[in-house]
């Protein structure tokens, strides 16, 4: 992630344009910010597939069936330890952030 930051640009382009390189390809997946791209639960799902492939039949998914998919995808992290409340989402995000600015030169 180190070379998506130290052109200028801020963690959270960043970390956006992360998430677009991990789910290029994927059918009807276009990340173009945090919010509506995002709404249907597709997104989520194909950032998760892309290292839990077997968590996440997404193939199946409708982007109409947005519980599913928000459901699928919480249980999917929950089945590798990523804790989905908002309090645990938010103390993880702080932990990654930490992480990125101790092991990734130029992640400021």
């Amino acid at each position: 992630m180190a070379e998506l930051v130290t052109g200028g640009g801020s963690k959270r382009n960043a970390l956006l344009k992360w998430c677009q390189n991990k789910t290029t390809g994927y059918t009807n997946i276009d990340i173009t910010n945090f919010s509506s791209s995002w709404n249907d639960g597709l997104a989520f799902c194909a950032l998760l597939h892309t290292y839990l492939p077997d968590k996440i039949p997404f193939e199946t998914l409708d982007s109409k069936d947005k519980r599913r998919n928000f459901q699928l995808a919480f249980d999917a992290a929950e089945s590798v330890g990523i804790k989905t409340d908002l309090v645990s989402f938010h103390s993880s995000l702080n932990h990654l952030i930490i992480h990125c600015n101790l092991f990734i030169p130029g992640y400021q």
